[in-house]
C-alpha cells in the first residue's frame, strides 16, 4: 500500500511541477538540508526489534531521554496564524521546543481566516509540510478521526501516517492519557474506523468545559419576591409567571423578561435546558444516545421530546420566553442581561461572564445558578459536552524522520509543555501555589496564576497551537486574593452542581467508515436543520404541538431528510466502540 501511494505521489507531483512555479521544501536531514517534495517518501529509519515495538533509529535518543536527536534535525513545520501569537520563530516556547528536540523549525504560517482551504490545496498537490500543528484549534476539521481515513495510507491517498507503532515506542506521555481518561474513551475518540490513529490530541477535560447550558437566574428577584430556587418544571413555572407579573425590579412597568436567550448558538439557547427535564438533550452529536441493550436512539424523534416542547410552548405561550429568542443574536442576549432596569430573570450560557463581562458587579451580583430542574417523572439531566479530542498534531508521509516528531508532540502532552502553552512561564506568569491556596473548584490549588496572558497577544507561548491536554492544572489553578475572581467561582460550582446530573448514556463523537461518511455527511445538515425548525416552530406554535398530524409532518420531514440511512450509521459506528 505504501509503494502505490508513493507512486501516485510522484505522478501528482510531476504534473503539478509541470503546472506551477514551484514548490515547497520537503523535511529536512540531519544536517538541516532539504530534499525535493516530489521525491517519495523513504521508509521509516525504525526497523523493528525483538519485542516487537519499533527499535529506536540510529539518530535519535531512547524514549523518555532528551535532547530527542542526537544532531541536530531540521522539520518544516505547518503552523496556524494567530493573532495572540506575535511571532512563532522568537516565541519563547518554540525556543523550548527546539532545545527538547535538539531540531530546528522551518515555519509555514497557514493563513486563519482560510485553514482548511489551504490545507485541502496542499493535500491535493501532495506540496507537504512534515507536520501540521494546531488545525483543529484554528478550526480545521481536516483530521478528524473520520476525515483523517481520505488521507491516510491505509485506506486513503496517502498524506498522512498512522501513529499507532510510534505510540507503542515512544509515546510515554500518550499512553499515560489513554489510561487515565479510560473512562471517558479517548483512545477510542482518537482510534478511526480503520483501527489507526492518526493525530495527536488537543484535549481539554478540565470541568469548565463541561456544561454549556448552565442556567443563571436572578437572584435577586427571588429573594425580593420571597421565592425558592426551583427543582421541577412546575416550580420553575411558578417561578417565571412570579417574575413576570411580580414586577422584581421595582420599576413599575411590566418590562421583565423571565427567560431570555438566542438560538443562534446552541449554548445559549435556554431551550435545551428546559428540554433536559425530558430526555437525554445531546447537542454535541446530533441527539444521539444509547440504552441499555446498545440501541442508538435519535432523542429528537421520540415521544419525550414531544413533552419538552409541549412544556416549552406553554411556557412561550405565557410571555416567559423571550419572544427575539428565535431572531435576536449573543449581543441581543447580552443587552436584555445587562440592562440597566435589571430585566432579565435568566438565562443559559457555559460561563456567567460570557454574557456579563464588562457589567461590573452590580449585574455579575444579580445571577447565580440553577441547578438543572426535574420533570414530572423525575427526568433529571444537563446538557454535557464530553472533552473530545482534536487533531491538533499530523505527521505527514513527506517527513523523513517521522519518529523524533512523534516524540516531540508526545512531550508536548506532558505536564512542562502543557503548562507552558496555557500558562506561560512559571515564575513569570504563575508560581507554584503556596500552601493553604485554593482552586476555583475549593480543592487544593497546583499553581497559582500571577499574570494571565491566556488569549491575548503575546510571545511567550504557543496558546495550544499544538498537542495539548489541559486537564493540567486547570482543576487546580488558583489566584492571587485581589484578583477578581466572582464569576469563575460562580462557574467552578455550577460545573461541580451539573456534573452530578450528567446522563451516562451519552454519544459524544462517532467515527464513520468513509463510506458511512458519505451518508452521514449529506444527512445530517438537513436532519440539524429540521430539529431546529421544528424546536423554533413548535414553540412558538406555528407547528401545534398538540396535534398529531402536524407531529407526524415533522417525522416524515426527518425521514425525508435522510434520518433512517444516518442512524444505521450511527449504530454501526457505536457497535465498533463494544468491539
Amino acid at each position: 500500500m505504501r509503494e502505490m501511494n508513493q507512486k501516485k505521489k510522484w505522478l501528482c507531483c510531476l504534473l503539478i511541477a509541470a503546472l506551477s512555479v514551484g514548490s515547497l521544501s520537503a523535511c529536512g536531514t540531519g544536517n538541516g538540508s532539504s530534499g525535493s517534495e516530489s521525491t517519495p517518501q523513504q521508509e521509516s529509519t525504525a526497523a523493528v526489534g525483538e519485542d516487537g515495538l519499533l527499535a529506536t533509529p540510529d539518530y535519535m535518543n531512547e524514549a523518555d531521554v532528551f535532547p530527542i536527536c542526537k544532531e541536530t534535525t531540521t522539520y518544516r513545520i505547518a503552523v496556524v496564524e494567530s493573532t495572540n501569537i506575535e511571532d512563532y520563530e522568537t516565541n519563547y516556547q518554540t525556543g523550548v521546543l527546539k532545545e527538547i528536540g535538539n531540531m530546528e523549525f522551518e515555519f509555514e504560517i497557514l493563513p486563519s481566516a482560510d485553514l482548511s482551504s489551504k490545507v485541502q490545496l496542499q493535500l491535493a498537490s501532495y506540496e507537504l509540510p512534515d507536520a501540521y500543528f494546531g488545525l483543529a484549534r484554528g478550526g480545521c476539521t481536516t483530521f478528524t478521526t473520520t476525515n483523517a481515513l481520505k488521507y491516510s495510507e491505509e485506506s486513503g491517498d496517502g498524506q498522512i501516517i498512522a501513529l499507532n507503532d510510534f505510540i507503542e515506542a515512544w509515546g510515554t506521555n500518550t499512553k499515560a492519557l489513554f489510561e487515565k481518561y479510560a473512562a471517558d474513551g479517548l483512545e477510542e475518540m482518537m482510534t478511526s474506523a480503520d483501527g489507526n490513529i492518526y493525530y495527536m490530541p488537543g484535549y481539554g477535560p478540565s470541568k469548565i468545559n463541561r456544561h454549556a447550558n448552565v442556567f443563571w437566574i436572578n437572584t435577586g428577584w427571588l429573594e425580593k419576591l420571597g421565592l425558592s430556587m426551583p427543582t421541577t418544571t412546575e416550580e420553575l413555572e411558578e417561578v417565571l409567571l412570579a417574575f413576570k407579573n411580580g414586577d422584581p425590579n421595582g420599576n413599575g412597568q411590566a418590562d421583565e423578561v423571565p427567560l431570555s436567550g438566542t438560538s443562534s448558538n446552541a449554548g445559549y439557547n435556554i431551550i435545551h435546558y428546559l428540554m433536559s427535564a425530558f430526555t437525554v438533550d445531546n447537542t454535541q452529536n446530533m441527539w444521539l444516545y444509547y440504552d441499555e441493550s446498545g440501541t442508538v436512539h435519535f432523542a429528537a424523534a421520540e415521544d419525550n421530546w414531544r413533552e419538552g416542547l409541549r412544556y416549552i410552548n406553554r411556557l412561550y405561550e405565557q410571555g416567559l420566553i423571550d419572544q427575539a429568542l428565535f431572531t435576536q443574536d449573543l449581543s441581543g442576549l447580552k443587552q436584555v442581561a445587562t440592562d440597566a432596569e435589571d430585566i432579565c430573570g435568566g438565562f443559559s450560557a457555559l460561563g456567567l461572564g460570557l454574557v456579563t463581562a464588562g457589567a461590573g458587579d452590580e449585574v455579575n451580583n444579580r445571577y447565580n445558578y440553577c441547578e438543572p430542574v426535574s420533570g414530572q417523572d423525575g427526568t433529571c439531566y444537563s446538557v454535557v459536552a464530553i472533552p473530545v479530542p482534536q487533531s491538533n498534531g499530523t505527521i505527514t508521509t513527506a517527513c523523513e524522520k517521522p519518529e523524533a516528531l512523534f516524540r516531540l508532540m508526545d512531550y508536548m502532552l506532558g505536564e512542562e509543555c502543557s503548562t507552558l502553552s496555557r500558562y506561560g512561564k512559571e515564575g513569570e506568569n504563575y508560581v507554584a501555589a503556596p500552601e493553604g491556596l485554593e482552586s476555583l473548584y475549593g480543592n487544593p490549588a497546583t499553581i497559582m496564576v500571577t499574570d494571565s496572558i491566556w488569549m491575548i497577544p503575546q510571545n511567550t507561548m504557543w496558546q495550544n497551537m499544538l498537542p495539548f491536554v489541559n486537564d493540567i492544572h486547570n482543576n487546580g489553578a488558583g489566584y492571587p486574593p485581589e484578583a477578581d475572581t466572582a464569576s469563575e467561582i460562580k462557574n467552578a460550582a455550577a460545573t461541580d452542581s451539573y456534573m452530578a446530573t450528567e446522563p451516562d448514556n451519552i454519544i459524544p463523537m462517532s467515527n464513520y467508515t468513509l463510506e458511512e461518511s458519505e451518508i452521514v455527511n449529506e444527512s445530517t445538515s438537513y436532519i440539524t436543520d429540521m430539529v431546529n425548525e421544528g424546536i423554533a416552530k413548535f414553540t412558538v406554535g406555528e407547528w401545534d404541538i398538540d396535534d398529531d398530524s402536524a407531529w407526524q409532518t415533522y417525522l416524515d420531514e426527518l425521514e425525508g431528510a435522510g434520518l433512517s440511512d444516518f442512524m444505521e450509521c450511527a449504530q454501526a459506528a457505536y457497535n465498533r466502540t463494544l468491539e
